[in-house]
């Protein structure tokens, strides 16, 4: 089973996140998906 870790926030630099967790979660997602290019928007970041 793979489990994806993530985080609800940023305490410090986005930067710092992406290079240690595969995941980030979006609170606005259960009630309102992201479109899709939101998405595409935090990928590449």
């Amino acid at each position: 089973m793979r489990v994806l870790i993530g985080t609800c926030g940023f305490a410090v630099g986005r930067k710092k996140y992406y290079e240690s967790f595969d995941a980030v979660e979006l609170q606005q997602t259960f009630y309102n998906p992201p479109e899709p290019s939101k998405l595409t928007q935090l990928k590449n970041e």
